[in-house]
């Protein structure tokens, strides 16, 4: 059953990530049902981060340890944003 936690913290990425990026696209764009969206799969993260039975401190330093070795973000200049 181990192999499922993989999995689930993979989800979980995907939801905050996908859910983060339609809240901004909403808000961008004066899209409330987008934003409502968003919302949700922002919620549905947290469920699935809560779901797996894991101490707070071990999690943030799994959710710290895949961040940092995704590697750095492209700085951001201002014709781009």
């Amino acid at each position: 059953m181990a192999w499922i936690i993989p999995i689930i913290f993979l989800a979980a990425a995907l939801l905050e990530v996908c859910g983060d990026a339609i809240v901004r696209s909403g808000l961008r764009g004066n899209q409330p049902l987008a934003v409502a969206l968003g919302c949700l799969l922002l919620a549905a993260y947290g469920v699935m981060v809560i779901w797996v039975l894991w101490d707070f401190a071990r999690l943030l330093g799994v959710y710290v340890a895949v961040s940092l070795a995704s590697g750095p973000e492209k700085p951001r200049t201002a014709a781009s944003a």
